[in-house]
């Protein structure tokens, strides 16, 4: 998915925060205010 349709399902669900996983961990988690205030990073870009 595209940070920008992840964006939208926090929207949608009212969902803050998603965990960040790496290798079956979590590792973090990452808010949507963080997502929108982090300008270096292109709504184009991949999550998974």
């Amino acid at each position: 998915k595209q940070v920008s349709e992840v964006l939208g399902m926090m929207r949608k669900n009212d969902v803050h925060e998603v965990p960040v996983i790496e290798r079956n961990k979590l590792v973090g988690l990452v808010t949507y205010n963080h997502l929108i205030r982090r300008r270096k990073l292109a709504l184009t870009s991949h999550v998974q």
